[in-house]
């Protein structure tokens, strides 16, 4: 794999982009296809997109999904336990023992789910 490809996907995987705040990780894919595309943008509806050859012959769509699996932080109890309620579809089953960073407004905290 080319070093710049793979920095893409490690910027792009290391990028919070949970249900709802997709924009950043929209963000490094944007920067990142903006030099191959001849019109990048971003709409009202979430969809951030980049056009090759528009008005060209066939027409072709990528898609993708741009959110991935998260837990926003619902309350801390005065033993510093966090509980949580999902963002999007998430199977609690597999949750356990997962690690987890928690981002806050101090940086980031790790964690593991119990």
């Amino acid at each position: 794999m080319r070093e710049a490809s793979l920095k893409f996907l490690e910027s792009l995987i290391n990028t919070p982009s949970p249900p709802g705040h997709e924009a950043r990780g929209q963000r490094v894919w944007l920067d990142y296809v903006t030099p191959f595309a001849d019109e990048t943008f971003t709409d009202a509806y979430g969809n951030a997109v980049a056009v090759l050859n528009k008005g060209g012959s066939p027409r072709i769509m990528l898609a993708g999904h741009a959110d991935e699996i998260a837990m926003a932080v619902n309350y801390i109890d005065n033993n510093g336990f966090i509980y949580v309620r999902k963002l999007g579809g998430i199977d609690p089953a597999i949750t356990k023992a997962q690690r987890v960073v928690i981002h806050t407004r101090n940086g980031p905290v790790k964690g593991v789910v119990g």
